[in-house]
């Protein structure tokens, strides 16, 4: 019995549970399949309320207006008010105690119970079983008449004795309505005192403690008794449309708060339902079990079969088609009903406007709802006479009785229509939705609004954002790689990649860059600078991944720089990288957006005088780091700069290209030995580039031969070592070799590497071959390495196989110490030495000639958030620090004839990366002393344009059309990056006058 209790309290709870409507407003839950079948019962019972010509029908199949909807909203919401005050009634709460409730203070619906068990005796009772035993009794009997025998067969039956406790069990419940915190002052309205015999077997564990004093269920009236003028006995709720809180028919004040009342309202409802049905008759009188058998009003305690669902349910949201030569009101029984005809204790207001507008309103007229109303109290009354036909008087004396199946089937009501009401409102939001995207002919997500808005710009700024794909060029040369930012949109109909748009334009500085390499050499850019606009929107389930992406061209070679801009001319270089030969690198990008100005204001409008300005100042370093710098170095125009080389020099000096980065890199070797050194400057192209090669080949030789050296020190220290070894083994040990064993075992040991001969037992004499690698040797060994080491390795023994690759040859002799290779700026020993300024007048001459402009691009993102705060009234525009993820990813080709492989470059790696392009850095530029005039500059300044809901959400729940939003957004980022006003930046006058008459301010 316990678990068939447990089982049955779980499954009730799960059916009340998938009954309580869904309050969350952003997802609002629509059941439609349900919802159908419950307006198709209705529709049944309204079609024999109505005249037979009268055809209603739900509101999607009727023409109407968006502003009959808001009429519809408002009569549901009227007529659900009045069908929960006629289920009220019954329990209580009729007129003269709403007329009697004081409006001023809060009122509370209270539902209180209460339980006690007594014990009254122990009895034992004798109960038969199906079991019996006969009993054959034989007796003779002699006298003068009759002599002979008798048999006498006696049947007994088995009985079991069993002993039964008998408690009584006191029952009290009341419901009550109270104003304000006084509940002594209460109303009651109804209440009932019954008590039962509960016999147990067994044992004399009480079936529930002595008392017990269930908690209070309550539900507020304040909401429901404001909407009622108790003077008339009218419902007056009404959706405020002029609110600017009010978005749409559902998504307003007043309904969520209506919305909120029902809820509540069925959540007491099904607690109270559930008191009876579960506490009362499942944990108290179902427990009862004598053993003389159930008692005689058991068969009515199954209380979870009495529901509601016979009773007629008018909150609907029908409508039907009418015609401005309809006849009037009072003809269709439209007209106001009269005291005779209305059974409500509430009756209706008009929602419509007076004249035509409401001869054509396609709602129901104020007499078609009273009928409807009528309809709803009838079928109340027809389910409260069949309850009272299944009990008899004799029954009130009993805990369940018609009263308490009375209040179980009213709470089953109430609930049904609390569920019917979310319903119905939730319709209205999706009949929206549905007649938006028979409009368009889709669901629109985020992709699709991207591609509009892309389609959009482009005619309506000029200039109009450009995608960030550029091109790594000099003038009228090949291209020599391709820079983008490209974002990569997952949604439910897209997963793409594509660049992304901003608003750029050039700026001319008179400054030029300055990159710190180290703290003792700064790196000086003369090239171009581009200041990008980056307006991104984010709608809610669209998921962002945005990758930076540098790619090299075969035979061709630039730097990638990344960092922060800490001002108007400086670049804090977080990451670097040389790419090279079809290389490319895709770095992540993190994106983290800032709370608006609108919001930082009131969050620290509470804040202490010291907690403000502290916030003040991290907002202001949170929004000065937000500017992202990506700068791209071209090398070999720097090589050319470098080396006294003329321009294009090196263009179609591949190789000599190849040689010059490998000694600049790998071996760090000055500038000095590698310049053009001629005996004049008029010398042809060819003989500068001649004197570059010789140089070029002397110091590769010397590196040469520096690894060939070595190399052949550490052959002759590994041969001693191994004769040592042999000499120091007995001479049967080369016995196994055959003859010339020796001879045999010296080859393979000069062959094995250092491991193989310590586990075969040779021990080496002296210091061991050395593996580690040389400070400045390359991992990669050159060609020419490799033959000289098998060179020389041949001539020192003829006989022995070559030298294992894995032995590295030491570091060329340096001349110089490597500070001696980075020249400080005014070096007289220097003879390339050139003048800084001289250079970068020369550069520009004949260049874009535009006035030159200083901005100092940290104070970009404080001016833009002033803008923000002024004309951004939705707090939607946020500021945006881009930064760079240290898991990048490269892909590499080895060689020409292997395929392109993807290796992942972590934290160290990038910081490896990062060390070579900078020492190839201090080595173009000489330390610094030397401007680099190939080189291109991009500040990227973001902002994001935030949206709480999709795409479908934001035009439907929140009333919002995302085009005009973005457009504004788009003219406010774009005049700020452009410096001009954002009405001269709209190409279309036609379209200025659109736009004048949604964002004036911004216009003026």
């Amino acid at each position: 019995v316990t678990t068939h209790n447990k089982h049955q309290q779980t499954y009730q709870r799960k059916q009340n549970k998938q009954q309580l409507p869904n309050r969350d407003m952003r997802y609002f839950c629509f059941d439609e399949n349900s919802f159908r079948l419950d307006v198709e019962k209705a529709l049944e019972t309204v079609n024999r309320i109505l005249e037979v010509q009268r055809n209603p029908r739900l509101a999607e199949s009727v023409d109407h207006k968006y502003d009959n909807k808001y009429d519809l909203a408002n009569l549901m919401t009227n007529v659900g008010i009045i069908a929960q005050t006629n289920c009220l009634g019954p329990l209580g709460l009729t007129s003269t105690v709403l007329k009697g409730l004081e409006k001023a203070k809060a009122t509370t619906l209270r539902f209180e119970a209460s339980e006690t068990c007594t014990f009254l005796k122990e009895d034992e009772v004798e109960v038969p079983m199906e079991r019996t035993v006969e009993t054959v009794e034989d007796t003779e009997t002699a006298s003068s008449s009759f002599i002979g025998s008798t048999t006498k067969a006696t049947i007994s039956r088995v009985v079991n004795r069993v002993k039964e406790y008998h408690w009584q069990v006191h029952v009290k419940w009341e419901i009550s309505v109270y104003s304000g915190t006084d509940v002594d002052q209460k109303t009651v309205l109804q209440s009932r005192d019954t008590s039962t015999i509960v016999v147990v077997q067994a044992t004399k564990t009480p079936p529930l403690p002595e008392h017990r004093e269930d908690s209070p269920l309550e539900v507020s009236l304040t909401w429901f008794l404001q909407q009622i003028d108790t003077k008339e006995m009218v419902s007056q709720f009404k959706i405020d449309t002029l609110s600017i809180d009010t978005k749409t028919p559902l998504r307003n004040k007043q309904v969520e708060e209506a919305l909120d009342f029902m809820n509540m309202l069925s959540r007491w409802a099904m607690e109270v339902r559930d008191y009876f049905c579960e506490t009362l008759e499942h944990e108290i009188l179902r427990k009862h079990n004598p053993a003389g058998g159930p008692p005689t009003s058991q068969k009515f305690w199954d209380l979870e079969s009495w529901h509601a669902a016979d009773i007629f349910n008018p909150v609907q949201p029908l409508m039907e088609d009418k015609k401005k030569d309809s006849e009037p009101l009072d003809v269709l029984g439209g007209g106001p009903a009269s005291a005779s005809q209305q059974k409500s204790v509430l009756r209706l207001v008009n929602v419509v406007g007076g004249g035509d507008e409401e001869r054509t309103s396609p709602l129901f007229s104020i007499g078609d709802m009273t009928k409807v109303i009528n309809e709803h109290i009838r079928s109340m009354e027809d389910r409260m006479q069949t309850i009272q036909k299944s009990f008899s008087a004799k029954d009130l004396a009993e805990p369940i009785s018609e009263v308490e199946a009375t209040l179980v089937v009213l709470c089953d009501h109430m609930q049904r229509l609390c569920n019917t009401y979310s319903n119905s409102m939730g319709y209205i939001e999706w009949m929206l939705e549905q007649q938006l995207v028979a409009a368009i002919g889709k669901r629109v997500d985020s992709a699709d609004l991207d591609k509009f808005v892309r389609f959009h710009n482009a005619k309506l700024l000029d200039p109009p954002p450009k995608p960030f794909c550029h091109s790594i060029r000099r003038p009228n040369h090949y291209p020599d790689g391709v820079l983008s930012i490209e974002g990569h949109t997952t949604g439910p109909s897209n997963d793409k990649k594509e660049p992304i748009d901003t608003f750029v334009r050039e700026v001319h500085t008179s400054k030029s860059l300055r990159v710190p390499l180290s703290a003792a050499s700064t790196l000086e850019l003369t090239g171009k600078t581009f200041l990008h606009g980056w307006l991104r929107h984010r709608f809610q389930h669209t998921s962002e991944r945005y990758e930076l992406i540098a790619r090299a061209r075969q035979f061709s070679s630039f730097m990638l720089v990344v960092g922060t801009m800490t001002g108007s001319n400086e670049l804090d270089p977080k990451d670097a990288i040389i790419l090279q030969n079809k290389d490319e690198v895709v770095i992540p990008l993190l994106l983290n957006e800032l709370p608006s100005a609108k919001e930082f204001k009131d969050a620290i409008q509470s804040l202490s005088p010291e907690q403000q300005r502290f916030a003040k100042s991290f907002r202001s370093m949170q929004l000065e780091s937000s500017v992202l710098g990506v700068c791209i170095i071209q090398i070999k125009p720097q090589l050319e700069k470098l080396l006294g080389l003329p321009p294009d020099a090196l263009t179609k000096e591949m190789k000599l290209t190849q040689d010059l980065m490998e000694l600049f890199i790998e071996y760090q070797v000055p500038s000095d030995l590698l310049s053009y050194d001629g005996e004049t400057e008029d010398a042809s192209i060819r003989e500068k580039v001649e004197n570059v090669k010789t140089h070029a080949k002397a110091v590769l030789d010397v590196v040469d031969g520096a690894k060939a050296k070595q190399l052949d020190e550490q052959t002759k220290k590994a041969e001693m070592a191994v004769n040592q070894a042999v000499a120091d083994r007995p001479q049967d040990f080369f016995s196994s070799f055959g003859g010339g064993g020796m001879q045999q075992m010296q080859q393979l040991a000069y062959a094995a590497p250092p491991n193989v001969m310590a586990k075969s037992g040779l021990k080496l004499s002296g210091s061991t071959v050395s593996r580690s690698r040389p400070v400045g040797v390359a991992q990669k060994s050159r060609t020419r390495t490799v033959v000289a080491s098998t060179t020389v390795a041949r001539n020192a023994d003829s006989s022995s196989a070559p030298p294992p690759k894995q032995m590295a040859a030491p570091p060329p002799p340096t001349t110089a110490p490597q500070a001696a290779s980075r020249t400080q700026p005014g070096d007289p020993q220097h003879g390339l030495e050139e003048d800084p300024a001289k250079e970068k007048l020369s550069y520009r001459k004949g260049k874009d000639t535009a006035p030159s402009e200083d901005v100092d691009f940290t104070m970009v993102p404080k001016m833009l958030d002033g803008m923000i705060e002024e004309y951004d009234k939705d707090s939607s525009l946020r500021s945006t620090t881009v930064k760079t993820v240290d898991a990048w990813t490269r892909l590499r080709q080895e060689n020409l004839l292997s395929k392109l492989c993807r290796h992942r470059l972590a934290a160290n790696d990038i910081k490896s990366e990062k060390n070579k392009a900078f020492d190839l850095l201090d080595a173009l530029s000489r330390s610094g002393s030397l401007p680099i005039a190939c080189s291109e500059l991009h500040v990227i300044i973001c902002l994001t344009h935030r949206f709480e809901n999709d795409v479908m959400g934001t035009v439907i729940q929140d009333n919002v059309n995302p085009i005009e939003k973005l457009e504004m957004s788009a003219l406010l980022f774009a005049s700020a990056i452009n410096g001009v006003a954002a009405k001269e930046l709209i190409r279309d006058p036609q379209e200025l006058n659109r736009l004048s008459g949604f964002f004036p301010l911004l216009l003026e």
